[in-house]
């Protein structure tokens, strides 16, 4: 988070952990995890393939999902405490249309 120009994608919360996660809507993103209400930073991620993100999901556990955006459409799990690309896959997407997100409300 280094200037006040820069925009912010707000993503998701986890209640039960008071733990959530954002990336920044910018080329070359980052992805912040984040303690609530101190807002203290817990892990700090960086993938150099990816441009953009599409979503992040925080999953039980130390596991976030994200999926990118164009060019390479990839689907990636971290372990956050460990600031670890644990893998990341190739979806075969090649256009925008192809994208169909679900968002279950727990």
């Amino acid at each position: 988070m280094d200037t006040a120009s820069e925009a912010y994608l707000a993503q998701r919360i986890r209640h039960r952990s008071n733990i959530f996660v954002f990336a920044e809507k910018v080329t070359n993103p980052r992805i912040f995890v984040l303690s609530y209400p101190r807002f203290n930073q817990l892990a700090l991620l960086k993938d150099l393939d990816v441009n953009r993100y599409k979503s992040l999901c925080m999953m039980e556990g130390d596991l976030i999902a994200t999926f990118s955006g164009f060019p390479n459409y990839l689907l990636t799990v971290w372990n956050w405490r460990t600031q670890q690309r644990l893998v990341a896959l190739p979806t075969g997407v090649i256009r925008r249309k192809q994208i169909y997100m679900f968002v279950s409300k727990l």
